[in-house]
């Protein structure tokens, strides 16, 4: 299909940046709102009796063992799902591997109850991603998406059985998150503490992607994202890291990208894992990444080669602490 038909079915700009082998694709303004009733269905919806519309279940000899409902009552659209560790051969009783209720409102906002991923970036930062809490995200009328979770972070799993492992959930965590509209940039905070409340992390952070209306020449795309933390237990104090990426097109055959990073020693050296219980890896200190490459794309076929591309790299990393060492790499490649 042509890229503008597959831009009007999903909402997105597609683009292929000259002298490189990445597609952009960008969302638009076409399919970023919520159809949401107007104050007349809103207020006859509130009447409205609790009434199940679906339900759907799995049933293993292995596992898991999977159901889901889904249900309406007032103004609120309900999903439940759980799934269990194990099947009916090795069924974990002691708690299922996930257990949630989403909730949708006819007012626009939505929220989760039991499991949930941080799919908007609440968590960002800490090394947590999925808690069993509670989240609720809404999008304000600028379009901007504010989102809010907290709860007991994953911190591993424990086995039942020789085939069984259930999830181990331990400590707390909590973040908030402004998102824009495009979502090609956020900022929020975030923090954790430890089972034994000895050790925590609080993380305020963000990033953006820049896009550019440059076809042929000129900038293309850039990234940057940044986290400033603070850390408390055997180690305290602050630590940053940020990293960073920028393509550039010199014409239509030829491009450039740039990469880098940095980590700070704290960050790196394992305070933002899920599983950390205060043992820092001294070893390791802070860790920099920097690259550029370049890329010529022949514009025409030579023969039977259709396309034609040569590619050339150059990087290096620095890593810190006590085994602190540098290491630089130069690479070509040549491809048809």
């Amino acid at each position: 299909m042509p890229f503008t038909a597959v831009e009007t079915l999903i909402g997105t700009h597609i683009k292929l940046a000259p002298g490189s082998n990445r597609v952009e694709v960008t969302l638009d303004n076409r399919l970023d709102s919520t159809a949401l009733p107007g104050q007349d269905v809103s207020d006859e919806a509130k009447n409205t009796p609790f009434t199940v519309e679906a339900l759907s279940y799995e049933i293993s000899d292995r596992g898991p063992l999977r159901a889901e409902a889904t249900a309406y009552v007032g103004t609120y659209n309900l999903r439940a799902q759980i799934e269990s560790a194990g099947g009916l051969e090795d069924f974990a009783s002691s708690q299922p591997a996930w257990a949630s209720v989403d909730i949708a409102s006819l007012k626009g906002w939505n929220a989760t109850i039991g499991d949930y991923n941080s799919s908007f970036r609440e968590l960002s930062g800490t090394g947590q991603n999925r808690i069993r809490g509670a989240s609720w995200r809404t999008q304000k009328p600028s379009g901007t998406i504010l989102a809010i979770a907290a709860g007991v972070p994953l911190t591993g799993s424990k086995a039942e059985s020789d085939r069984v492992a259930v999830p181990e959930f331990g400590g707390f965590a909590a973040g908030a998150r402004l998102v824009s509209k495009d979502q090609n940039q956020d900022i929020g905070i975030a923090a954790t503490i430890s089972e034994d409340g000895e050790n925590g992390i609080a993380v305020i952070g963000g990033q953006k992607q820049f896009t550019f209306e440059n076809d042929d020449k000129g900038f293309q795309s850039a990234y940057v994202a940044a986290d400033i933390g603070a850390f408390t237990g055997e180690t305290s104090g602050a630590d940053i890291r940020a990293r960073g990426s920028v393509n550039y097109a010199v014409n239509r055959q030829v491009g450039l990208t740039a990469t880098g990073s940095y980590d700070g020693a704290k960050f790196n050296s394992g305070a933002g894992r899920a599983n950390f219980s205060g043992v820092f890896d001294n070893r390791v200190g802070a860790v920099t990444n920097v690259s550029g490459s370049a890329l010529w794309r022949s514009d025409q076929p030579w023969g039977a080669f259709k396309r034609t591309s040569i590619g050339v790299r150059a990087s290096l990393n620095h890593r810190g602490g006590e085994s602190e060492r540098t290491n630089t790499g130069l690479s070509a490649s040549l491809t048809t």
